[in-house]
């Protein structure tokens, strides 16, 4: 017997959801049951930015109404609810980087269609001092995977400045602030995004202001349009328990 699958017979891999052990007919690091519990955003959304809004549209949505022109598309694949929380928290604190491979392929299955027109793909970055620790940018792992599905390249062409703090430490319109001239555009953004359709690719969308920053960055880069997704998006309680009413 192999020593992986001795290891697989005593230590039987865990699903990144639930934790419960997975048979060896599933090679995702998410067991069915996982999968099945990852629900849709609650409709109806605004058309520009995917937020449930229960009445209208852009530009009367609050939450994307300040947003840079050329940020035109944003969607997550599920609210950030459980099993989608622990598999976020698994891929950037646990070292579960198969799990983003899943995300980014999660990604291209649910929302691929809606994908068609994009030409380049950048991942949103992390700092320095966070790569050292997880080894890889998660949002980087989840743009490849889904780069790979759409068969897109994906560009470098955005790094985190090194004053940055992490998002997950600052709230409300504070992480605006935070973020503002946090990227940094790189000498070959130009010749790689001018008059191209990019897709900015997040791990998660709490307030927008990371995409909101990212898309201000690469304007001078004169991208012909820019969209957005992440696998989850934080929502509001009233939604996350049942949509609005």
């Amino acid at each position: 017997m192999r020593a992986a699958a001795l290891l697989d017979f005593i230590l039987p891999p865990a699903c990144a959801g639930c934790g419960e052990a997975l048979s060896n007919r599933e090679a995702l690091p998410v067991c069915e049951n996982c999968r099945l519990r990852l629900r849709e955003i609650p409709a109806p959304c605004c058309q520009r930015c995917g937020f449930p809004l229960g009445t209208g549209h852009a530009p009367s949505c609050q939450e994307c109404r300040e947003w840079p022109g050329n940020l035109v598309w944003v969607r997550a694949v599920t609210p950030l609810e459980s099993p989608a929380t622990e598999l976020v928290h698994g891929l950037k604190y646990q070292g579960w980087r198969r799990v983003g491979i899943y995300l980014g392929r999660e990604i291209g299955r649910r929302l691929g269609r809606a994908l068609l027109g994009v030409q380049v793909i950048v991942a949103v970055p992390t700092s320095r001092s966070r790569m050292r620790r997880r080894g890889y940018n998660q949002a980087q792992v989840i743009a490849e995977s889904l780069g790979a599905t759409l068969g897109r390249p994906v560009s470098a062409a955005l790094s985190r400045g090194p004053s940055a703090r992490s998002q997950t430490t600052v709230r409300g319109r504070q992480r605006l602030a935070n973020v503002k001239d946090a990227f940094v555009l790189s000498p070959c953004a130009k010749a790689e995004l001018e008059g191209r359709v990019v897709l900015l690719v997040d791990d998660v969308i709490t307030t927008g202001a990371t995409l909101r920053a990212a898309a201000l960055t690469l304007s001078p880069a004169q991208p012909a349009s820019i969209l957005a997704v992440s696998f989850a998006r934080r929502l509001p309680m009233a939604h996350i328990e049942g949509g609005p009413r």
